[in-house]
């Protein structure tokens, strides 16, 4: 079994004015810190999806690991739906799993993605059918998400600007793992977030 990881970065950073993969915390570019959380997991390999401003991005972000594939989605201005399923038709068959980050949010638990990780393990020797994880904190879902089994999926599901949510709902097996902080979830979309996140311990 292998489990790939998919960073969802290719958006145009419209309500940020600027181009937020790049915007440094603590020295670093926000979605290098997002590629770093994840490089200390066994994932079988790492799709970082882009879009606009792809050749500054994939320039300035150095990353000396094999598992990282920099994939380039030319649709990316016509909504998050396109990135996922650029990630999904550069998946093989013989994935069992993948795992979706967003390229705006890196203040995500190691011990969640791990949670993730080790239950989604269980479950691909349970079932042979599609199944949903995802964390949840106060009843609100959030990112991370693994699909598992994904090969069956209906992908004329994802459309727009929803990424993979009336996806999420076709499928019948949903697996919650509870939080207990909101840092995870913090995304990095306005000027006025970024000055928070800036606040925040790394």
């Amino acid at each position: 079994m292998n489990v790939v990881a998919t960073i969802l970065a290719a958006g145009c950073s419209s309500r940020m004015g600027t181009l937020k993969q790049l915007l440094p915390l603590n020295d670093i570019p926000v979605l290098q810190h997002v590629i770093e959380n994840i490089l200390v997991h066994p994932f079988y390999k790492i799709q970082v999806i882009v879009g606009y401003e792809a050749l500054k991005i994939t320039s300035s972000i150095p990353v000396d690991d094999s598992r990282i594939e920099w994939i380039y989605n030319p649709h990316y201005e016509q909504g998050l739906s396109t990135s996922f399923l650029t990630a999904f038709h550069s998946l093989s068959n013989s994935n069992s799993a993948v795992m979706f980050f967003l390229g705006d949010q890196p203040f995500i638990d190691s011990r969640v993605v791990s949670s993730i990780f080790q239950k989604s393990l269980v479950v691909l020797n349970q079932t042979t059918d599609p199944f949903v994880i995802r964390p949840v904190l106060d009843k609100k879902p959030g990112h991370p998400v693994l699909f598992g089994h994904f090969q069956s999926l209906d992908l004329t599901l994802v459309k727009g600007d929803c990424g993979g949510k009336e996806l999420i709902n076709s499928i019948s097996n949903k697996i919650l793992i509870p939080l207990t902080s909101s840092t995870s979830f913090f995304d990095i979309d306005t000027p006025e977030d970024y000055k928070l996140a800036r606040q925040i311990r790394l």
